[in-house]
């Protein structure tokens, strides 16, 4: 991997994740060559910025997953990013495309996606809608490695958001954002910068460890 990472961006919708971790690259909180957008939607805000900054993208909005994900392997052999950073990408990767991206050392996949709750807690869509129902009194955001099943890969990060008295979903959804556009960039920095690897735990799953 180069010293600075080669890293293609996978978002689905309006990209503020996206957005944010181009302004911290711009300002050196994080290191990263963000070498183009993915996304699976013609009409995606994360595409219009992608075009306004003049970064490389490309549309796959293919119905048939296999011929997506070959399409976007295709675009990625030509960006060849070193990792891949999932920003609000609505489509689950299949294992045959992830083992495109494995470390060989760490036994993992070189993608990381971000999860607006504290996982396991919430899995999958609308996830602060789901905390808000539930009335739990605490979520949060995680960042984690992606496996194939849905936002069940190893955690590298958690970030607690305490759910207020006066809170809707949306401000609650605005504060959570908030909260991802900071962790997200900086969990990323660590994990580039710092040593870590993946131990098995008691129930077979694994935990990172900083070394």
């Amino acid at each position: 991997m180069s010293a600075i990472p080669r890293v293609a961006v996978f978002a689905s919708g309006g990209g503020s994740n996206f957005k944010a971790l181009i302004e911290h690259q711009k300002t050196g909180k994080l290191r990263a060559q963000i070498v183009g957008l993915i996304t699976d939607q013609p009409k995606a805000g994360a595409l219009e910025f992608a075009r306004a900054q003049k970064i490389a993208n490309a549309v796959h909005a293919e119905s048939d997953r296999k011929v997506r994900e070959q399409n976007i392997l295709a675009t990625l052999q030509e960006w060849k990013p070193d990792w891949l950073v999932l920003a609000g990408f609505m489509r689950l990767l299949s294992p045959e495309f992830l083992n495109h991206f494995r470390d060989k050392i760490q036994e993992c996949f070189r993608v990381v996606n971000i999860h607006p709750s504290l996982l396991p807690a919430f899995p999958g869509r609308d996830s602060y809608r789901q905390a808000f129902d539930h009335g739990v009194a605490t979520t949060g955001v995680t960042v984690h490695f992606v496996s194939s099943g849905v936002d069940d890969g190893p955690i590298i990060a958690q970030a607690p958001l305490q759910i207020l008295p006066h809170d809707t979903v949306d401000s609650l959804k605005a504060r959570g954002l908030a909260l991802e556009h900071i962790i997200y960039s900086a969990t990323l920095e660590r994990l580039w910068s710092e040593k870590w690897e993946l131990r098995p735990t008691a129930s077979g799953r694994r935990r990172l460890h900083w070394l």
